[in-house]
């Protein structure tokens, strides 16, 4: 999981070469304000997954790499690439 990596990355530790992430959510907070606006997020799984809405920001991939300014810590990050179609409507 992309935590897992910052975790890793976190402890200099490169134990993993590179990160590939299909189509998932990767900013937690506005996958849920998308949801919210179309009234899902009472069912939605998002507020569950990451325990609270407080803790959206620390499992979302692109938080936790754009929250990331220790170069030396960065240097340990595998390549990462997040992948995600433009047609995706449950997801956008």
């Amino acid at each position: 999981s992309a935590l897992a990596v910052h975790k890793l990355a976190n402890e200099k530790k490169s134990l993993v070469n590179c990160f590939i992430g299909l189509c998932g959510v990767y900013d937690i907070t506005e996958h849920y304000q998308w949801e919210s606006e179309r009234g899902l997020h009472e069912i939605s799984p998002m507020g569950k997954a990451a325990i609270h809405m407080n803790h959206f920001d620390f499992y979302s991939p692109t938080k936790l790499l754009s929250k990331c300014n220790d170069q030396n810590i960065i240097s340990f990050y595998p390549k990462v690439f997040l992948l995600h179609g433009i047609r995706d409507t449950t997801v956008p």
